[in-house]
C-alpha cells in the first residue's frame, strides 16, 4: 500500500468544490490501496480556515470520517509534536 502526506493544502482543495485544485485531489485520493498520513494539527488548521465558511457545519463530521476511516492515519497532537514544528519553523 501506498502512503502519502496530507497537509492544509490537500483538505482544503478536497472540500471546497471551486478551488483550482480540487478534481486532482479527488483523482489522486481515489487512487489504488492509498494510506493518507496526517495530523491533529494539520486537521485544526483545516478546521480554522472553513471557520467562516458556508460548509463550517460539516467539518466536525469530516474530521471524524477521517478518524474511523481505516485508509487514513491522523497522527494525535502532542506538545512534544508541537515543540518539534516550532523548532522546525524558528530555524526556517
Amino acid at each position: 500500500m501506498n502512503r502519502a502526506f496530507a497537509g492544509a493544502f490537500y483538505f482544503l482543495a478536497f472540500l471546497n468544490e471551486t478551488d483550482q485544485h480540487h478534481a486532482n485531489v479527488l483523482a489522486f485520493a481515489s487512487g489504488p490501496e492509498l494510506e493518507i498520513v496526517t495530523t491533529a494539527w494539520v486537521l485544526t488548521e483545516v478546521a480554522d480556515a472553513f471557520g467562516a465558511s458556508r460548509i463550517r457545519s460539516r467539518i466536525p463530521f469530516f474530521i471524524r470520517s477521517l478518524e474511523s476511516d481505516p485508509d487514513t492515519r491522523v497522527v494525535p497532537a502532542t506538545e512534544r509534536s508541537e515543540e518539534r514544528r516550532v523548532g522546525k519553523e524558528s530555524r526556517s
